[in-house]
Formats: structure tokens, sequence, C-alpha cells
């Protein structure tokens, strides 16, 4: 499903990736997690084109990213991605932010992409605001349109990139149950986050990125009881203090 082999990627001198080597098989759901600046989002984001490697390969649902012939909207339609803000078009409904990628992207009838829109909003708990703009919402409905649009799209693989982040923590808490049940469904998901507690539980493999490398890999209740290297025991200390 997505394979790094020595990926690299650097802004001018400042190294970003650091030669990361990483195999997500098809249906996992695995957690990134480090300090700050260590590499892991553009990790994430390098997987749908967000970011371009520098060198070495990356192949995704069987595409090499790096090929000329690469079709990106059709690369792109098959990847979900969750981000921080939300980015939400604010002159939409809740409904209509949903719908877009199946009809614009997709070319699905409106009719069609309402319906499975409505189903989404219903399945995330946010029906009842489909016909509200996104600044009449809080953080985490905000958060919750956001999963419904990725999941809109029917993709493969869905990319989070610390989606909690801009939240308080009843708010976390709401969203984190979403991404639960979401997960639940067989997705392949892909999430950077700090919360620890939430990955104990939900996630398959733990990755943690040090210096743009992934340096400790494995189940999350191996990884936080015996973390091995120094950068992972400095972390985990942090977090669950």
């Amino acid at each position: 499903m997505i394979q790094f082999e020595d990926v690299r990627k650097s802004y001018g001198d400042l190294t970003v990736l650091n030669g990361v080597n990483l195999i997500i098989p098809k249906g996992e759901k695995v957690a990134l997690m480090g300090f700050s600046g260590c590499g892991k989002t553009t990790l994430l984001r390098c997987i749908n084109g967000l970011e371009h490697i520098g060198s070495g390969k990356l192949v995704v649902n069987g595409e090499d990213v790096q090929s000329p012939a690469l079709n990106w909207n059709r690369f792109r339609s098959r990847i979900g991605m969750v981000f921080q803000q939300f980015n939400l078009f604010p002159h939409l409904t809740v409904l209509e932010n949903v719908m877009l990628g199946p009809v614009k992207v997709k070319q699905e009838s409106r009719e069609q992409a309402a319906e499975r829109a409505y189903q989404l909003l219903k399945q995330v708990d946010i029906s009842a605001k489909a016909a509200m703009y996104p600044d009449q919402l809080s953080g985490g409905q905000k958060q919750r349109v956001a999963i419904a649009r990725s999941l809109a799209m029917q993709p493969d693989i869905l990319l989070l990139d610390e989606p909690t982040s801009a939240l308080d923590p009843p708010m976390s808490r709401e969203v984190l149950a979403v991404i639960e049940q979401v997960a639940a469904q067989g997705m392949t998901l892909v999430m950077v986050t700090h919360e620890l507690r939430f990955v104990s539980h939900m996630a398959d493999r733990l990755v943690f990125v040090d210096g743009g490398q992934v340096v400790e890999q494995g189940s999350p209740r191996a990884i936080m009881n015996h973390p091995v290297q120094p950068a992972t025991q400095r972390y985990l200390e942090l977090f669950e203090g």
C-alpha cells in the first residue's frame, strides 16, 4: 500500500527526511510520533504529493510518486487528508463542503453526492448542521465535517495531520471517537499525533521519527512500555507526564 525506500527531502541546507524506510500494508493503522521538527508531517504529506521527495523511492497504491506519467488527480482522489486547521470552504454549507470533491473530481451527480454526504455526516454525528456554514460550528464540529469530507471521496488511505492539536480536551475526545470509528472500518490510516492514550488502543503500529529517520517502530504497547531509543524515552517521559 505505502512503501518508502531511502526517501530524502531537503529545503535548501535543511534536511527534513534523511533516508526514510517504511512499509505500511493495506488496512494497517499507523501512528507517526516524534518531537516537533522531526519530519513526521513532511513524511505524511509526501504520501499524497503535497510535498515531493528529493530522492529515494516512494510507492503508494502501486504508483511511483516520481513517475512523469502519474495522474495526480486520480492518485490524490484515492487518498483522504485531514488537516490541523480543518480547511473547510467558508462560503459553502457543511453539506456542500462534503459534496464538493465527488462532484468536481469524480463527476458524480449532485443528487448522488448529496445523499452520500448526508450519510457520512450522520456517521460522524453532525448531520443536524448540514445546512450551516463553517463559521457557525465549533472546532470539534468543523473537524468532524473535515473527516466526512475526506471519506466522501471513498479513499483507500486516510491521512490525519495532528487532527486534535487545535482543539480543547472535550472537543479532542469527540473527534478521536470519530477517528476510532472510521479506523474500525478497515481503511489504511496514517496519523500524526501526540495522543498516547488514543494510540495505545487504536493503532496497530507506532512509528517514532527522529532527525528525519524512522528510529523505532512496533506495537504501541511494546514501545510505550519498553522504548529502546533515547529520543523515544524522552518523548514518552514528556508526553506521559
